[in-house]
């Protein structure tokens, strides 16, 4: 009967709907998610009254419940937007959170970025008093009308002396005329390119200081050479600021991509992490989109770089903002300099194709080779997009000090970083995974000569042309994932390259390859027994995130314990042994402590099954099995011996 109901609604409004704007959803709300949404907030003042997020959800997406103890003007409201004159409706769905309740509808001046608050019976915030609600949704309705432009906050909140709580749902605000009020500044409606070259002048941009400390009188400026320059290095000293530049409004068309040429020095490691790109619409009062800055500059020189194409079709039809957002530390101070930006698209108003935006994105079978990859880090198209590219792997790992080979694949992270080439041109993959996206575990997965078919996205970091971090290998000599055996994503490491205790929690929940024996290293945080009738330990270790058990293991060497002074908090460990989920406690069990601070087991323990050894195999220091021992130092029967 609801859904019928629902329905007729539904079906008596269709005509009304499509000749008015719904002004909630061009005002871009956030879907709520497992708490209240930065999109309502509270405006009492009475402590008791919070926000939570409703079981009861009409639609299960959008309930809000008031929650007070006491009767009183428990509100939510929407986020602010500022309207023009005329006359609008604001409809919500609304019912009893417990027994009977009452709500009011209304609208909340905003008044230099305060929420004002409700003052009962100004005719201004429009608030009408209606009818009793129960437990059955109701949709409630108020139409306003603004004399003047206003920046408002639509309100619902349960009437003055009920104490009981509502839900509300599905709210709407609609006018006949769009409503949302229009910026002071002129959109340029792009026809053919926008351009805007700044070494001519800062123009219809404007500068936006959100930070700017004493001894400081700017952060932007303009330049006749350098365009729009950014900065908060003066007096010897770097301050911390945060300072915007934002373009004028831009209405986009279908395909409008975005580029810039820019310059930086003395900005952190990583300059996106201090200069940023946005986009909102010219409606909205906050930055919400963020949008990738697929070149930066090298950082080295005061060279000009190309940003690359900054695809914008997400935005075709809207009028936009574009930020330019520059942000500074005591450490870090960077100068940042931009100049040329423009906006161009794949069909302009009149004479056909200005641009052709082509996607690079392929398949398996279509890999790039790496000179077809560099050509397009080059070219800068579509460098956001993730590619295949196939070669031959020529080395593995990069030269670190004292000519130490470093980046090795198992290495404490799981990522590895290797070079790759068609015969003509090499191209580094930085820091990637094994297949199927999964960490490396050993040295040997991967070594010259093999063939390899990497997925991960295009860059050049300084003069170096490169897969960027976080790539994974589709394929390794002709085998993916999914037909490679089941040693290719073994859990098995070892002492060098043990788990943490999150790695090793994560691993117990995904199940996987659980009677592998492994290594793990932690800090002990804290000791439930020492048993030296059964000669085993049971204790926590800890990292920063996570807490894993290590139940009943043995003293090193396998050996028992013999005193209960031999371990204690805060010592470190790697114990060697089986991971498991016992009911709800993750625990690593069948143990044996392998280092406990600086005293290192004797013996070695095969990956493959855990027993000591003594069958008379040889193995190396890095665990592997040898037939015959040349000079050097050996392990035999889990003892060193010196050849």
């Amino acid at each position: 009967m609801r859904k019928l109901l629902l329905s007729l609604f539904a079906a008596m409004t269709a005509s009304f709907a499509m000749a008015q704007t719904n002004l909630l959803e061009n005002a871009s709300f956030e879907e709520w998610g497992d708490s209240v949404p930065t999109s309502w907030k509270s405006t009492s003042t009475a402590s008791s009254a919070t926000l939570n997020k409703s079981t009861d959800a009409r639609t299960g997406t959008y309930a809000v419940e008031i929650v007070g103890a006491t009767a009183g003007n428990k509100r939510m409201a929407s986020k602010e937007m500022t309207l023009k004159a005329g006359t609008y409706t604001f409809s919500i769905y609304v019912k009893a959170a417990e027994g009977e309740a009452a709500s009011r509808l209304g609208y909340v001046p905003v008044t230099d970025g305060k929420v004002g608050s409700y003052n009962y019976g100004k005719s201004f915030n429009g608030f009408t008093a209606p009818d009793t609600i129960s437990s059955n949704w109701v949709q409630q309705s108020m139409t306003f009308e603004l004399k003047e432009k206003a920046t408002i906050c639509l309100v619902v909140m349960n009437s003055k002396n009920i104490g009981k709580n509502i839900i509300a749902d599905d709210a709407s605000l609609t006018t006949a005329d769009g409503g949302i009020d229009d910026n002071t500044d002129t959109p340029v409606v792009v026809t053919d390119d926008f351009v805007a070259a700044l070494t001519d002048g800062q123009g219809n941009w404007t500068i936006e200081d959100k930070v700017l400390p004493e001894g400081l009188n700017h952060v932007w400026s303009h330049d006749s050479r350098f365009g729009m320059k950014a900065s908060a290095y003066a007096n010897s000293t770097r301050y911390v600021t945060e300072s915007d530049l934002v373009s004028p409004a831009i209405i986009l068309q279908e395909g409008s991509v975005l580029t810039f040429e820019h310059a930086q020095k003395y900005a952190a490691e990583d300059p996106a992490t201090q200069l940023t790109l946005w986009i909102r619409g010219k409606e909205n009062e906050s930055w919400q989109y963020q949008l990738t800055i697929p070149t930066y500059p090298s950082g080295q020189d005061w060279n000009y770089v190309n940003s690359g194409n900054i695809d914008l079709s997400n935005y075709a039809g809207k009028t936009v903002h574009l930020r330019f957002r520059y942000t500074s530390t005591e450490e870090f101070a960077p100068t940042w300099e931009i100049k040329n930006v423009k906006v161009t698209h794949a069909k302009a108003a009149e004479g056909g194709d200005t641009t052709v935006v082509v996607s690079i994105a392929n398949k398996p079978e279509t890999a790039y080779t790496t000179t077809k990859a560099i050509e397009l880090i080059d070219a800068g198209q579509d460098l956001e997009t993730a590619v295949y590219v196939k070669g031959k792997i020529v080395q593995v790992g990069i030269m670190g000090k004292d000519s130490v080979m470093t980046e090795l694949p198992g290495n404490t992270f799981g990522n590895a970083t290797y070079f790759i080439s068609d015969g003509t041109n090499k191209l580094e993959v930085y820091r990637g995974y094994y297949l199927n996206n999964e960490k490396f575990t050993a040295e040997d997965q991967i070594k010259v000569g093999d063939e390899v078919i990497v997925f991960g996205k295009l860059s050049k970091y300084k003069e170096t042309y490169e897969i960027k971090q976080g790539s994974y290998i589709y394929s390794l000599n002709g085998k993916t994932a999914t037909d490679t055996d089941s040693t290719a994503t073994s859990i098995a490491n070892k002492p060098e390259t043990a788990y943490t205790a999150s790695e090793a929690i994560t691993i117990i929940n995904n199940g996987k390859d659980l009677d592998t024996k492994v290594y793990v290293k932690g800090k002990i945080s804290s000791i439930t027994e020492i048993s030296t009738k059964f000669g085993n330990a049971t204790f926590e270790i800890a990292d920063s995130a996570s807490t894993l058990t290590i139940f009943r293991t043995k003293y090193l060497d396998g050996e028992n314990f013999t005193a209960e002074d031999q371990l204690k908090v805060g010592d470190e460990i790697i114990v060697y042994g089986t991971l498991t989920l016992y009911k709800d406690t993750p625990e690593l069990t069948n143990g044996q402590l392998c280092k406990v601070n600086d005293t290192i087991a004797n013996g070695i323990y095969s990956i493959d099954d855990g027993n000591l050894k003594k069958n008379n195999a040889i193995y190396d220091l890095s665990g592997r099995r040898v037939q015959k021992a040349q000079k050097g130092i050996y392990i035999m029967n889990g003892r060193k011996f010196v050849k």
